[in-house]
């Protein structure tokens, strides 16, 4: 059989920063196409957690979820990750995934227990959850990268090779959590796989192409299927990316200035120079606008009186 594998969707009708107006619309968009085709294939879909960007989005949020949920009959299979929980909790009680699946509209997996898709077997583990069963196919919530960390200094997580050796029993493991996609095949015809964002939220991803994985349970192969997207400049303001730097620039420009005169006072816990002399010499340095310079004086007079 044939699954199609997803995850970190963050469903929401929040702005992100970055993003032109428009962007809730761009959601329902993408999570149709990924309904769209698991339907059209017959397929079961799976989804590793982050379904909705928080357990707090709005009720409309949640009702137009639901409307292309009864459109596209499919069976959905998922976890929770960490934006889908309230309070960082299990209880999925009073949440938005919670309601979806009392309307039974899909299946969050067990850690404790596998189910069966046919002649698959799925198990799940949810945010900081771990696993107490066996199944074929692992759909989880975890940090998990293609070599190495995302960043200098990153702990939380696990490389695709460590996991796999982690559940040497499972056939494919579906990670949510990191938003860079990647798919692994061992020699042993064993899949890790992570699909990445459903969304472009960020300027880091101004050129990343959102994707879901078809998975082949007869080969154990898998592939990419690339969603539809918007051009850059349709849906990114450029304008506001442009400004952001410039005053990020200004300000460690500003930082640079600040540390540089500090590493030039006296060291000596004996010399204590005097505060409003380094004040000035700050102003003098960094030259801030008249207005700051101003409220400085100011508060400085009163101090002294």
């Amino acid at each position: 059989m044939k699954l199609i594998g997803c995850g970190d969707l963050h469903i929401t009708d929040k702005v992100p920063g970055n993003r032109r107006k428009g962007y809730f619309q761009q959601v329902l968009n993408k999570f149709e196409q990924i309904l769209k085709i698991a339907c059209d294939s017959d397929e079961v879909l799976l989804i590793a957690g982050d379904i909705f960007d928080s357990a707090n989005v709005s009720y409309d949020v949640t009702r137009e979820v639901i409307s292309l949920l009864k459109v596209y009959e499919i069976e959905i299979f998922v976890t929770f990750g960490q934006h889908d929980q309230r309070w960082h909790t299990t209880n999925l009680d009073n949440t938005p995934l919670g309601l979806l699946q009392e309307a039974g509209l899909i299946h969050v997996l067990s850690n404790k227990e596998s189910v069966c898709v046919g002649d698959i077997s799925l198990i799940g583990a949810g945010w900081q959850q771990e696993l107490e069963a066996e199944a074929e196919i692992i759909v989880t919530h975890r940090m998990i990268t293609k070599k190495d960390p995302l960043w200098p200094g990153q702990t939380d997580y696990s490389t695709a090779q460590a996991i796999m050796r982690k559940y040497p029993w499972a056939k494919c493991i579906l990670s949510g959590d990191n938003h860079l996609p990647h798919a692994l095949r061992l020699k042993s015809k064993r899949l890790q796989i992570n699909s990445g964002s459903m969304m472009r939220s960020n300027k880091s991803q101004i050129n990343f192409k959102p994707r879901v994985y078809e998975i082949d349970t007869d080969t154990w192969t898998t592939k990419p299927i690339y969603l539809k997207i918007e051009k850059p400049e349709d849906v990114f303001d450029f304008e506001k990316i442009e400004l952001e730097e410039i005053k990020k620039e200004i300000k460690d420009d500003a930082q640079e200035k600040i540390s540089a005169f500090i590493a030039t006072l006296p060291q000596n816990t004996q010399e204590k120079p005097n505060f409003s002399n380094v004040l000035q010499s700050i102003i003098k340095e960094t030259k801030p606008t008249k207005n700051v310079t101003e409220i400085i004086n100011n508060t400085m007079t009163r101090i002294s009186k």
